[in-house]
C-alpha cells in the first residue's frame, strides 16, 4: 500500500505553492505542494497526522496552481513529514 506524503513545515514564506493550516498533532505550519510524493506505508515509523478531504484538496490546488496538476490517487491517509 502506498501512502501520499507531504511535506511539512513552520518557516512559511507566502509562496503560492503553500497551503498554510493548522492540524492537531502537527506545529502550526503549512504544507508545500512541491514536495508532495508517495511511499510504501511499511517504511513509515509512526502517523504524525491525517489530512481531511478538504486539506488535501487545498494542497492539490496549489499543485494545479504549479501546473503540475492533480494527483487523482491521493487518500485520506496522508503523513505530515516535517521538513526543516
Amino acid at each position: 500500500m502506498l501512502v501520499a506524503a507531504v511535506y511539512h513545515t513552520t518557516a512559511l514564506r507566502g509562496s503560492r505553492y503553500e497551503a498554510p493550516m493548522d492540524v492537531p498533532g502537527l506545529s502550526t505550519g503549512g504544507f508545500d505542494s512541491q514536495s508532495l510524493y508517495t511511499v510504501p506505508a511499511v517504511k513509515l515509523l509512526r502517523r504524525r497526522a491525517v489530512l481531511s478531504a478538504i486539506q488535501l484538496r487545498q494542497v492539490d490546488d496549489c499543485r494545479a496552481i504549479q501546473g503540475l496538476g492533480r494527483r487523482r490517487a491521493m487518500t485520506r491517509l496522508s503523513y505530515g513529514l516535517r521538513s526543516s
